[in-house]
């Protein structure tokens, strides 16, 4: 069955038809938010991709693909190691001033950017160098 198929049997089954351009909009809205949210359901191993960030010195924070839903994995591929996925609450536990630099091992997503509506991420410890990162989503 084609997506046009399953929009014209729901909208038949609501009384409408497709021919009406706003209904066909509207059904195309629909049941793209419920492909996202049966994606999003389910590992799917074809929906994985992988981003790539490079940190600066000193700089504590990056920004993730605008894309990314889930963050699955992350790795140090310059020191060829895996990163941990924290939150702001383990941090607060185990530097509390955020003074530590280094290799970053862990990233902290702490919400959207909102000039670029990317999830923006924590780096710890604070970057002492560029760094490549990888992290599949």
């Amino acid at each position: 069955m084609t997506g046009t198929e399953i929009m014209t049997a729901a909208l038949r089954r609501a009384g409408l038809t497709i021919s009406a351009t706003t209904f066909k909009d509207n059904a195309r809205t629909y049941m793209n938010l419920q492909m996202a949210d049966i994606g999003a359901l389910t590992g799917w191993q074809w929906n994985i991709k992988e981003g790539s960030l490079t940190t600066s010195n000193g700089t504590k924070t990056g920004d993730l693909g605008t894309d990314v839903y889930n963050l699955i994995s992350t790795r140090n591929v310059t020191d060829d190691f895996p990163m941990s996925i924290a939150t702001v609450q383990w941090l607060d536990r185990v530097d509390p001033d955020q003074d530590e630099t280094g290799s970053p091992s862990v990233v902290i997503p702490i919400g959207i950017d909102t000039s670029s509506g990317a999830w923006e991420v924590l780096y710890h410890p604070t970057p002492d160098g560029t760094y490549t990162l990888k992290y599949r989503y």
